[in-house]
């Protein structure tokens, strides 16, 4: 998302002020699930993030810091979001 890409910069200002080791960012992908609704605007989506991502990699080398990214997997089966237990065992 655009958000992402101006903290980016922001943290781009602060690493050149400053010495950090490690850039951390939690939940990549979940502001371009909101952002990005739909098979329609994939093709936006996996742009933007690419760029977003080419930032990170490009954070990393000018800076030296180390990038950690998470991110939340969502399943989705048969248009169901369904979960089950497992299966118990039998010894």
């Amino acid at each position: 998302s655009d958000h992402q890409m101006q903290l980016l910069a922001q943290a781009s200002a602060m690493m050149s002020e400053s010495r950090y080791a490690m850039l951390i960012v939690d939940s990549a992908t979940a502001l371009y699930r909101t952002d990005y609704s739909g098979r329609g605007e994939l093709s936006a989506r996996q742009m933007h993030l690419a760029r977003f991502l080419r930032t990170l990699q490009r954070l990393a080398d000018e800076f030296g810091v180390a990038v950690v990214i998470t991110n939340q997997v969502v399943a989705q089966v048969d248009g169901n979001a369904a979960c089950s237990a497992p299966t118990p065992r039998s010894p």
